[in-house]
């Protein structure tokens, strides 16, 4: 804290071109219009006081630190047992809409009949409870990260990865409703591949 400070202290006494001070002067200037040097200039000697108190034990935490995760372990529990019970998943539910339910108070917004969403609303699952599956048939060893699994079937070869999942569920769609040439996908480098040119015969090659 005291290097942030005495760094915007400087720069602002010099007026620096240095890059990340010319950030904070183009925050600043948004409020403090000319005088945002003079702002910056002061906010330096503020926080190289607070970050001097602090380190003399004049301000701030006395003792030892608290752990901030047991208060916020804390705080949850307390919150958790003053609200009402409820169960999120209906066993029983085929789709993403009827397994998974908004929590208590909350409601899902109304979304058009036929759109994307709706689509990934009715997505089919498979039985509660059903083992996530890799491309080879072995079962993924941490059950505790999925909640339900989607009823598709995917090829016995390692194509499926992390992305491809929600691209292949766009794709699924636009060509259900026969919008071929809305489906395309960019490479990491930008290079755009549209389903129309595979159709007309384009293949790509590396």
């Amino acid at each position: 804290m005291a290097i942030i400070g005495l760094f915007t202290f400087v720069s602002a006494l010099k007026r620096s071109e240095n890059f990340v001070y010319k950030l904070f002067v183009a925050r600043a200037k948004l409020l403090w219009g000319d005088n945002v040097h003079a702002f910056l200039l002061v906010v330096g000697v503020i926080v190289m006081g607070l970050s001097s108190l602090f380190f003399i034990g004049v301000w701030g935490f006395h003792g030892e630190m608290p752990n901030t995760d047991d208060q916020e372990m804390k705080t949850d529990k307390m919150l958790e047992s003053q609200l009402p019970k409820q169960s999120l998943i209906m066993e029983d539910g085929g789709t993403i809409k009827t397994r998974i339910l908004p929590s208590i108070g909350f409601q899902r917004v109304t979304v058009e009949v036929g759109s994307f969403a709706e689509y990934l609303r009715t997505l089919p699952l498979k039985p509660h409870g059903s083992p996530v599956l890799y491309y080879n048939g072995a079962e993924k060893n941490k059950s505790n990260v999925y909640m339900a699994v989607v009823d598709m079937e995917i090829s016995d070869r390692d194509q499926q990865q992390c992305a491809d999942a929600i691209m292949r569920f766009r794709g699924e769609y636009l060509y259900g409703i026969g919008s071929y040439y809305k489906i395309h996908f960019n490479f990491t480098n930008g290079f755009r591949v549209d389903y129309s040119k595979w159709m007309e015969g384009y293949r790509i090659a590396f």
